[in-house]
């Protein structure tokens, strides 16, 4: 029995202190061509602290695809707090989990990001991700800049340009710190599990 409510614990744990960032994971109007790119979604930002240990998209072409989280520095500098690169797999609905050890460590008020360099499948664009203009219930807003090289952790880009764009991006998080709510949930399902197994 106790085996049983450990596992029910850790389950609920998990589930408590988990949460994502982003948009609808589906088809929009557009697939971006742009190549040697880095983009920051301005439209959201983290309300906690925490790791990113999976991404999800909506995929338009095969290729190389930067997932990153930046920071704002001032005006329309951010700097790069980490990056993981995956690989596309064509069009459609995409995850990626991410090996602990390279699993974001990100703050409160981080954005997410990301880098197009070239696709494998069409190798003149580098775009693999699927956007569109804010629609129902859905906010929008990047920047971007183009730059040849990628930058590392804790380096600054300027990002100059803007538009009120969605693109089918998210980030998947667990906090290091759990909201209230969280807390209250846990402690709630902690005591009924807790006298169910006596």
């Amino acid at each position: 029995m106790k085996t049983k409510f450990c596992i029910f614990l850790f389950l609920l744990c998990s589930i408590a202190w988990s949460e994502s960032i982003g948009h609808a994971i589906i088809s929009r109007s557009y697939e971006d061509s742009a190549k040697y790119i880095n983009f920051v979604d301005t439209s959201m930002t983290f309300n906690t602290s925490g790791k990113i240990y999976s991404w999800s998209i909506y995929g338009t072409r095969t290729g190389p695809l930067f997932l990153q989280v930046y920071r704002k520095v001032s005006g329309n500098i951010y700097s790069l707090v980490g990056e993981n690169a995956v690989t596309t797999n064509g069009t459609g609905s995409q995850s990626f989990s991410i090996d602990y050890a390279n699993q974001i460590q990100f703050q409160a008020g981080d954005f997410l990001g990301w880098r197009f360099t070239v696709t494998t499948s069409h190798p003149t664009v580098g775009g693999v991700i699927s956007w569109g203009y804010p629609g129902s219930q859905e906010s929008g807003g990047v920047r971007w800049v183009y730059s040849d090289q990628g930058i590392t952790d804790g380096e600054a880009l300027d990002f100059s340009s803007a538009d009120n764009r969605t693109y089918s991006i998210q980030a998947n998080f667990s906090n290091t710190v759990p909201e209230p709510s969280g807390i209250f949930i846990f402690l709630v399902a902690f005591v009924f599990l807790y006298k169910r197994c006596q």
